[in-house]
């Protein structure tokens, strides 16, 4: 993929000015593209990524993408009408491909005419209260201690909790996305927040996900069964209930499942397709999620995901709505990082032993891949003969079992996470992200640790220090769109880009008439002190006419240094 210096990376602060906008009849809207931008987005579609083919996917589905909203998605939905497209989300749907024909086929068919398609991709899951299951208490839970609370100071952690006044501290919303749940498990009572949901109620015979509904319940067999409630009883598991196992978010109905995992009508491994995921993380979003948790991935053949869906679902998750957003590294260490994990708006998570030795099995990212963000405990082996195991619920309703992988560590990382989300509200995901890293115990200089090894208690420290973790130290630079007409301003748009963003959306609302766009971009302020940074300037122009017939119109502005 081309690089290029003002890369996609930040939220979009847009505010609007010019009286009487709202009553105008017209429409015009696009984005303001930095200068070399329109390499990268010379249209208002996607960018188009190559596909990659021998990656796991659904038979006989491709996804379509396009700009969403008004006059030019419906021509586009209509485009397509022969190939019944099922909306997956705004500016996603998924069609069939006729009989006779492969996908590849359809896929050069569509791109030839303009759409921006991929395949449809297939992911794999990955695998000091009264509770018996943590150390320092009697007794123990199918021969197991949790003795990763201690590892990452989890029981200091709540401590330094109820010192604050919280008596039972509990979490922000997570939502898991994985196998389902067992809702009617015993260590759940009171724990899982109403609204759950499954995107994948059953595999069809080409792996795609088909229907959904509100029943988020385990998949029925297969030895990922219990995969989701084993991650579910890490981050929630009912805690001071002397039984089981203690939940880092130790109370709250605060865990929301998605079951995005499928099985076929006769069993077999479980999947879980793209359209799944983008379903599963917008829905998350949507219920108020601050924290949602992956232990799945697949792995890439290169250092550029290909499934733009589910990034583009991901970054309007982190940089728009500010969620954070957690996956496990992957379970091989010479392949790289998984997908989701390898996305930088997805806090990458490793797995060390009860030593903090990184395992065995941990993703090593490549050579130029991005680095683990950080690691939590995992279990030394992944079949546990080792005897050090990542005690948690089982899919059994009165079960608990041990399990090993960074599909554990993960959601340790998010129910910390959730604490401090909870503990500090005001913060936002990027802070929190930020205090993870700068709090963990440092392994050593190794893009396998990251950071190093989750700290919870440090973690809450670091929040509660008088200087908080940064939130953008990035410059800021101001977007300005104005709409001429005979040399006469008629409407002002006004919105802000940050370095690592190449394009702002703009929208204006006129009337009908010809006019003249005019972009500029800059000069460039520090964001943390305020202060001007350079004299930076971009401009452009662009002609748009707004008539009866056309009431909306989109209309890249390209600027230029």
């Amino acid at each position: 993929m081309k690089k290029f210096w003002m890369m996609l990376a930040g939220p979009l602060l847009l505010a609007a000015c010019g009286g009487g906008e709202l009553n105008a009849p017209a429409k015009v809207s696009g984005y303001v593209l930095a200068p070399g931008g329109a390499v990268l987005f010379s249209n208002p579609e996607p960018e188009q990524l190559e596909p990659r083919w021998d990656a796991p996917r659904a038979q006989g589905q491709l996804l379509v993408s396009f700009r969403s909203g008004g006059l030019y998605a419906q021509s586009k939905l209509a485009a397509l009408s022969a190939l019944n497209p099922q909306t997956v989300a705004d500016g996603l749907v998924s069609v069939r491909t006729p009989a006779g024909k492969t996908d590849q086929e359809l896929f050069a068919e569509l791109r030839a005419q303009g759409f921006v398609v991929q395949p449809n991709y297939l992911y794999q899951p990955l695998a000091l209260p009264n509770d018996p299951g943590v150390p320092g208490t009697p007794g123990s839970v199918e021969g197991y201690k949790q003795r990763y609370l201690t590892q990452i100071r989890a029981t200091e952690a709540w401590d330094y909790l109820q010192s604050k006044g919280q008596a039972n501290p509990t979490g922000a919303k997570v939502a898991v996305l994985d196998t389902g749940v067992t809702a009617n498990h015993e260590d759940l009572v009171g724990r899982l927040a109403s609204g759950g949901k499954d995107f994948c109620p059953q595999l069809d015979a080409n792996f795609n996900c088909v229907g959904e509904d509100n029943d988020p319940s385990e998949i029925t067999s297969s030895d990922f069964r219990g995969h989701g409630t084993h991650s579910i009883g890490i981050i929630g598991a009912a805690t001071n209930n002397a039984k089981g196992i203690a939940g880092l978010t130790w109370s709250g109905a605060n865990i929301l499942p998605i079951k995005v995992f499928g099985q076929q009508a006769g069993g077999g491994a479980p999947s879980a397709d793209t359209v799944a995921l983008v379903k599963g993380i917008n829905y998350a979003v949507d219920q108020g999620a601050k924290v949602i948790n992956m232990s799945l991935g697949f792995i890439l053949q290169d250092d550029d995901a290909p499934d733009a869906a589910l990034k583009d679902a991901i970054n309007r998750a982190y940089n728009e709505k500010d969620v954070l957003l957690v996956a496990s590294a992957g379970n091989q260490p010479n392949v790289g990082l998984y997908y989701p994990a390898s996305d930088s708006n997805v806090i990458a998570v490793g797995a060390v032993d009860k030593n903090d030795n990184l395992t065995s099995y941990s993703a090593r990212p490549r050579s130029g891949e991005r680095s683990v963000d950080l690691v939590a405990p995992g279990g030394t082996n992944p079949d546990c003969s080792a005897g050090d195991c990542i005690l948690s619920l089982s899919a059994n309703p009165t079960g608990y079992e041990g399990r090993a992988g960074t599909s554990e560590a993960a959601p340790q990382v998010s129910g910390v996470a959730a604490l401090m989300r909870a503990y500090k509200p005001n913060l936002t995901a990027k802070q929190i992200r930020a205090a993870l890293k700068e709090s963990a115990r440092d392994l050593g200089a190794d893009p396998a640790v990251g950071a190093g090894r989750l700290d919870a208690r440090a973690a809450l420290e670091r929040i509660d220090s008088p200087t908080p973790p940064p939130e953008d130290t990035r410059n800021r630079y101001p977007v300005q769109v104005v709409a001429r007409q005979n040399g006469q301003v008629v409407r002002t748009f006004n919105t802000t880009m940050y370095s690592g963003d190449n394009r702002a959306t703009y929208e204006l609302r006129l009337p009908y008439g010809t006019y003249t766009l005019e972009a500029k971009i800059g000069p460039a302020f520090n964001e943390k002190t305020g202060q001007q940074t350079s004299d930076y300037n971009a401009t452009g122009s662009a002609q748009v006419t707004l008539t009866e017939q056309m009431r909306e119109v989109n209309r890249n502005i390209q600027t230029n240094d």
